[in-house]
């Protein structure tokens, strides 16, 4: 027997968990469009921050 290191704690999969159970919420119409959606951004730009690298913007001549 063997110990494999889970999912929980990772932050990847914690967001992919956060992101099922608010489509899961509002498809049973227990939250509204619009909170959903904010949901959503916060989510998607926490680890948008962490996990892609920062393009630096050319300098202009």
């Amino acid at each position: 027997m063997r110990w494999l290191k889970g999912h929980i704690g990772h932050d990847l999969n914690e967001a992919a968990d956060a992101l099922a159970g608010l489509a899961l919420r509002q498809a049973g119409g227990r939250i509204a469009e619009r909170t959903a959606h904010r949901a959503r951004a916060r989510t998607t730009s926490r680890i948008a921050t962490q996990y892609l690298p920062r393009r630096s913007m050319p300098h202009a001549a």
